[in-house]
């Protein structure tokens, strides 16, 4: 790759050549998906899929490069990050300039408003990693890396067009291309596999999802069973080889709760809201104390009983975060910061055998980065998202019923040992675009005068909408 952009960019002839191609794709792109609804529809999904397939941090080329988190944080220069940023977004909106002019004009408003009275402790939230940029120790990195992740999760407002069928189809075919693309680049490796991904975990948490994606496609539709679990076979082996206790145990309680939604689905409000909850302590006690005092059960995962040096370093994070500033943190991006040497804040942080890049559990380490308040806000918007989901899975008959309280689990599992939230992570999109969709779902209809895009009035989204 490196070679190819030496040729490109050191011969003026190639450059030009390069560059007039790609002008001449964008163009006829720009026309037809601008001319032909059809096929703006296709473009439009092609490139949400294609943006699925690399928010998991995935190292493939060309879509390596999508990744906001690259751009975030130094030693990328901030021009170089911005310039990066333009050259490979804006040309999207402009290929897609009538579906983006489209949903300004008739649901930008609408969906936004939904959010605003659905779960407004997000947006309260991506506001004060803006505002920290005032009590941090590097308030441009700060300032760069708040602004930069409210710009990319502000694509899952845009994704409200879309009703959960269509989202649940988006994650499970880019789920699956990550699966075989991964297996095919190392093959016959059975233990510690990256896959395409950036690291073990990162493979194993994209399968874990994606398994259980695949799992509830086989139990709601009979005739697409057989196809829907060969490939939950080929995720869960994906999973496998990536050796990860952790995915082992998110997994087991994500088949758990989606035993139990059929039970959840007849109980009032009230009990099934208590039943999840209840289930969130059992999963949180299973997850880290479980797994920390049996040893049977490390023995079977091959992990020490301190789930990889993760407890050792849990109160070493906290401990700098108390003697920093308890309610306000370090600032948005400011205690993880190795780029800085011996400044970095971090730089103490020290695990049984190795030098950890993050706190392995998200929610520390967001209390690191904005305090309590920050925290505080995290886990209101948790509860208001599963207070939605579980309104939504009592009085919704649609298969997927269950998929919002299904991603809702997962993100919280999954960051009891590791670190995605509040970060360009998959996890992270997934909770703000379950928070959007299930405002839509749920407040939607509740407001007077508009109609709701919902899965319950049988429309499909580009049928409410007028293009």
């Amino acid at each position: 790759m490196n070679d190819i952009k030496k040729v490109a960019f050191l011969n003026p002839i190639m450059t030009l050549v390069t560059l007039s191609l790609a002008a001449i794709i964008m163009l006829l792109l720009f026309h037809f998906g601008n001319s032909n609804k059809q096929f703006a529809n296709f473009i439009e999904k092609s490139f949400i899929i294609g943006y699925f397939f690399s928010i998991p941090r995935v190292t493939q080329v060309p879509f390596n490069q999508f990744h906001a988190r690259i751009y975030m944080f130094p030693p990328i220069p901030e021009a170089t990050a911005i310039n990066k940023i333009l050259i490979i977004y804006v040309p999207i909106i402009i290929i897609l300039l009538s579906r983006v002019n489209n949903f300004i004009k008739h649901s930008a408003v609408y969906l936004i408003t939904c959010l605003i009275l659905g779960n407004p402790f997000l947006l309260i939230l991506h506001l004060i990693t803006v505002l920290s940029t005032f009590w941090s120790d590097t308030p441009d990195v700060t300032l760069r890396a708040s602004i930069i992740l409210a710009i990319t999760h502000s694509f899952s407002i845009y994704l409200g067009k879309f009703n959960w069928q269509d989202l649940d189809g988006f994650m499970r075919w880019s789920g699956l291309a990550i699966a075989i693309l991964s297996l095919i680049k190392e093959p016959g490796k059975t233990q510690y596999i990256l896959g395409i991904t950036y690291a073990k975990n990162a493979i194993a948490g994209i399968m874990t999802i994606t398994a259980m994606l695949w799992l509830l496609y086989a139990i709601n539709y009979s005739k697409k069973r057989p196809m829907a679990l060969v490939f939950f076979v080929i995720a869960m082996m994906t999973m496998q080889f990536a050796s990860s206790g952790g995915a082992k145990v998110v997994v087991i309680l994500l088949i758990t709760l989606a035993l139990s939604t059929s039970f959840l689905k007849k109980l009032p409000f009230q009990w099934a809201f208590t039943f999840v909850l209840v289930f969130f302590a059992f999963g949180t006690w299973f997850s880290i104390l479980a797994i920390e005092n049996w040893l049977s059960i490390i023995d079977s995962l091959g992990k020490d009983p301190t789930l990889t040096g993760r407890t050792i370093i849990w109160p070493q994070i906290i401990n700098a975060w108390m003697n920093k500033n308890p309610w306000l943190g370090f600032g948005y991006g400011g205690f993880w910061q190795d780029w800085r040497g011996i400044n970095n804040p971090a730089n103490n942080i020290m695990g049984r055998y190795w030098k950890p890049p993050n706190g392995h559990n998200g929610f520390i380490d967001v209390g690191a980065d904005v305090g309590y308040i920050g925290l505080i806000f995290l886990v209101l918007a948790l509860l208001k998202n599963i207070a939605m989901a579980v309104e939504y899975l009592g009085v919704n008959k649609k298969p997927e019923a269950a998929l919002p309280l299904v991603l809702i689990t997962f993100v919280f599992m999954r960051n009891l040992t590791e670190s995605s939230l509040l970060v360009p992570s998959f996890e992270w999109f997934y909770f703000c675009m379950t928070s959007v969709q299930l405002s839509k779902d749920t407040i939607g209809q509740r407001l007077s005068g508009i109609p709701a895009l919902t899965d319950k009035n049988n429309s499909r989204p580009e049928q409410v909408i007028t293009e």
